[in-house]
């Protein structure tokens, strides 16, 4: 079940699917993807799993479902694509490729704030997070 967005986040989405909003590549002062979102955290983060790729995430995050809690995992993502798959590659590119700001806490809780379970890849080369302020 999709969890609705915040108005302002939808606002955000609206804008940028316009032809001024494609144009602009975003709208003012934003200079960031990550900026256009407006979330925080919501709910206390309680699990975190880790876990590479093919290895049974979306059986574990039905489990999790199944037991009451709300995982963001890849799932979570395809359902908000047009935002979250950019903003992930922005994060990705900023930390890895020096390109823009790293994220923070504040960037990272503003696409998982509304889910109490993140379920993450870890990153073969690095074991590292997209971001400086995930856990």
């Amino acid at each position: 079940m999709a969890v609705p967005l915040p108005p302002s986040r939808q606002h955000n989405i609206e804008f940028m699917n316009t032809a001024i909003g494609k144009a602009l590549g975003s709208p003012p002062p934003y200079t960031r993807k990550i900026d256009l979102v407006d979330g925080k955290r919501e709910v206390p983060m309680k699990v975190l799993c880790l876990g590479y790729s093919r290895t049974g995430t979306f059986s574990l995050f039905t489990a999790l479902h199944m037991l009451g809690y709300n995982p963001y995992h890849m799932a979570e993502v395809i359902k908000n694509a047009d935002v979250d798959i950019p903003c992930w590659i922005e994060g990705i590119e900023a930390k890895f490729h020096g390109k823009g700001k790293p994220w923070g806490k504040e960037e990272f809780d503003k696409l998982t704030g509304r889910h109490d379970v993140r379920q993450r890849p870890v990153c073969p080369e690095t074991r590292s997070s997209p971001c400086t302020g995930c856990p």
